[in-house]
């Protein structure tokens, strides 16, 4: 009787896990289901995240869980890169300077986030639930950016009032930039979960990333279409076989630059002409990245602390911020700081193109280091790495996948371990 408790309990806990992963990722799409509290809204995702965390420490009270050696040094990394933000935080509330809370919980609740799925995502099944979730709420999202865009595209011209266009695109919790970066979430997330899956549930995983790819067209965010761009092209060019999968990505991408090209050829000139010297095309980021460049050079080593950046920005040049990751990083924790924010990401990806190159080859560690590069080259414009929960998701995901491949690779590894030593025993 206990022994059937027993049972019923733990399929109970699974099924419960599986629907709040599946809630979890619809929720995704839905930025303006949200509370506000404070100056800040916390959106119906962050809920159902609070509420897995909460199963996964009650879970692991009774059945503790094991990291590999890359994830548990991963996390230990990013707990320090934390702890220095906490630490800096506390000093700047001891002295009673300004003060933004905001990035003081963005900074919990992606820590929250790579914790609870690096450490629940432990079999194909849960994959599964997360993806398809993800893959009903990219889809939302895609509607909606769709719905919005074709209303006001046929009202407006796309190149006299592009700016127009963006802000309508813009939800109540996050603008088009964000959409743009969750998109590339989506598309990550789609790919590289499609590996669990077989036959035409492959296929619609893999056109769905692809479709999600093309959301920062329209949402007119270039360094977006760059990173999705950079992650591709590393795919194709690294990716051994995957013909079908290549073909899809190049037909969607070659097909919709040939309409834009066709019917909006100027709104493509226009969006690659960039000229360094003079800033054009830059959107006044080299003006943020300039402002940020004397931030830093008055206190370079240690920076001006957590949570500074938009206090300062607001003070000296009436708002905005550095528009930059690795720049606001060094605005607040200076050069100590980036060095600890830089150093789990370089171990990831070395780690990453070992997989990806490494006796025991596998597609998805591609697909990973090819996001990995696409999440640097939009943090070059966006502060999208620095404690952004869309990108911190793409890094579980990654953590997530490691685990995995290191397992597999452990018991390969045993297995012909032991075969040799039978082999060797039979000569003997």
């Amino acid at each position: 009787m206990m022994k059937l408790q027993q049972i019923l309990s733990s399929d109970i806990k699974k099924k419960i896990t599986n629907i709040l992963l599946f809630l979890y990722g619809t929720s995704t799409g839905l930025p303006d289901i949200a509370i506000a509290f404070y100056n800040i809204r916390l959106r119906l995702d962050d809920g159902i995240m609070v509420i897995l965390f909460l199963c996964v420490l009650i879970n692991g009270l009774y059945h503790p869980y094991r990291f590999t050696k890359t994830q548990l040094k991963f996390l230990k990394l990013a707990a320090l890169f934390a702890v220095s933000c906490l630490l800096s935080s506390c000093v700047t509330l001891i002295l009673d300077l300004p003060f933004d809370y905001y990035s003081l919980f963005r900074m919990l609740g992606c820590m929250l986030i790579l914790v609870t799925l690096s450490t629940i995502l432990k079999s194909p099944r849960l994959f599964v639930w997360l993806g398809w979730g993800l893959l009903l709420g990219g889809s939302i999202l895609m509607l909606q950016i769709l719905l919005t865009w074709h209303s006001k595209a046929a009202q407006i011209s796309l190149l006299a009032y592009s700016f127009r266009l963006k802000t309508a695109l813009s939800f109540k919790t996050w603008n088009a930039n964000t959409s743009a970066s969750y998109a590339i979430m989506f598309a990550f997330i789609m790919a590289l979960i499609s590996y669990e899956m077989s036959g035409i549930k492959k296929g619609i995983f893999w056109v769905a990333a692809g479709a999600f790819s093309l959301i920062p067209l329209f949402t007119f965010s270039r360094v977006a279409v760059a990173g999705i761009g950079t992650a591709w092209l590393t795919f194709i060019l690294l990716a051994r076989g995957s013909r079908p999968a290549k073909a899809v990505i190049i037909m969607l991408f070659v097909g919709m630059f040939t309409c834009l090209a066709i019917y909006e050829g100027e709104l493509i000139r226009s969006a690659v002409r960039i000229n360094l010297s003079t800033g054009e095309g830059l959107s006044d980021h080299h003006i943020m990245w300039r402002r940020a460049l004397n931030l830093i050079a008055r206190s370079p080593l240690i920076g001006h602390g957590f949570g500074q950046e938009v206090p300062l920005y607001k003070a000296e040049f009436g708002g905005g911020t550095a528009q930059n990751a690795f720049l606001s990083v060094c605005v607040e924790g200076g050069l100590l700081g980036l060095f600890l924010f830089t150093w789990p990401l370089a171990y990831l990806g070395r780690r990453l193109w070992r997989l990806a190159h490494g006796r025991f080859y596998d597609t998805r560690a591609v697909i990973c280091f090819g996001f990995l590069l696409c999440i640097l080259v939009l943090s070059l414009t966006h502060s999208a790495l620095y404690w952004h929960k869309s990108q911190t998701l793409i890094l579980s995901l990654m953590l997530v996948y490691i685990g995995k491949g290191e397992r597999s690779l452990l018991s390969v590894v045993r297995t012909e371990t032991t075969d040799a030593k039978m082999r060797t025993c039979q000569y003997v």
